[in-house]
């Protein structure tokens, strides 16, 4: 009787970060849109962002939902970005690649092209580049971090 009336008074549902869910939010979800063939289901999820895994979120969930309503899903794929420079969406790309458990490589049939361009005019052409900085133990880390961030409160 609850179900039904969720899913009477819920005619559609925008689910966001849904790379995030885990098995209960997941199952919650399937519920809801199970009275539909063809649910009016709009999803948000990006896996290369999917950080929850410790919490029981599952990237297979993306994967099912795809497989489930594949002959009706429209794919959009956002390749600006407003955030950052492409000297950075570039190097998170070259490391982003070699995750093996990318929805680019199980959905390859789509070729599915997931390289960003830096959109934002006030941070796209800035080319500082990342560094990587070893340090021999944590409190070393530590002290060089706030001596950085002393120098940068200084400038």
């Amino acid at each position: 009787l609850l179900l039904r009336s969720y899913q009477e008074q819920y005619l559609y549902f925008l689910i966001d970060e849904y790379q995030d869910t885990n098995g209960a939010q997941n199952e919650v979800i399937r519920q809801l849109i199970s009275y539909w063939e063809s649910p009016n289901l709009f999803i948000v999820g990006d896996d290369d962002q999917s950080i929850y895994e410790f919490q029981g979120a599952r990237l297979k969930n993306l994967l099912d939902i795809y497989a489930q309503y594949e002959r009706d899903i429209e794919l959009v794929i956002l390749e600006e970005n407003y955030r950052s420079s492409q000297i950075i969406l570039d190097a998170s790309a070259h490391l982003i690649e070699k995750n093996e458990k990318r929805i680019v490589k199980k959905l390859g049939q789509q070729h599915i092209n997931k390289s960003l361009k830096a959109a934002n005019a006030a941070f796209a052409k800035l080319d500082n580049p990342p560094q990587v900085t070893t340090y021999p133990n944590k409190w070393q880390e530590e002290v060089a971090i706030l001596q950085k961030l002393k120098q940068a409160i200084k400038e």
